[in-house]
Parts: C-alpha cells; structure tokens; sequence
C-alpha cells in the first residue's frame, strides 16, 4: 500500500486524511454523518492524547516516559492487529527513542 506523504506531520487535518487512506475509507464513498462521526472520534483521541502527554506523561522521567509510551503504542499495534488486520496492510506503529 502506498501511504500518501504528510506534507505538515502537526497538522490534524492532514493527519485525519493521512487515517482515512490508512483505513482504506473513501470519503466520496462514506455517508456525511459517517465522516462527520469518524472525524469526532479520531480527534477525540488525538485530544486524549495530548492532554494525556501533557499532563501525564511530561512528568514522567525520561526513560520512564519511553517505557511508557513504547507500551501505549503496543496496545495500538494489538488493536490493529486484532480489530483491523482484516486489512490487507496496517502500517506500524514505531517509536523513536530520544537522543541523550
């Protein structure tokens, strides 16, 4: 599968049709509450997530904040895998350790 590039990885809009390839969603093919419905939850979670790393995780130590964010990714990857990997292809998830 060919995962389209992301000219501004921070903007959210990108981001959220970056998803919808992903998922294999067409939006000229999806009814308008399903978009409307999909695009709450998806920044629904990029919401929870930021408030999480801001408020949680920014206290953590530095290799504690690693540990912990390598292991929310593995509960996303076991998502996909599980729930989605019905899919012919679903990108993994990886995280880059920071440099000391």
């Amino acid at each position: 599968m060919d995962i389209p590039k992301i000219e501004n990885p921070f903007d959210l809009e990108q981001q959220f049709e970056f998803y919808l390839n992903i998922m294999k969603l067409d939006k000229a093919k999806m009814p308008e509450v399903q978009i409307v419905e999909t695009k709450r939850a998806f920044m629904a979670g990029v919401g929870q997530m930021l408030a999480l790393a801001q408020s949680k995780i920014s206290q953590l130590d530095e290799e504690e904040a690693i540990n912990t964010l390598e292991d929310m990714y593995k509960q996303v990857d076991t998502f996909f895998e599980e729930e989605v990997g019905k899919l012919e292809e679903v990108p993994k998830l990886t995280i880059v350790k920071g440099k000391k």
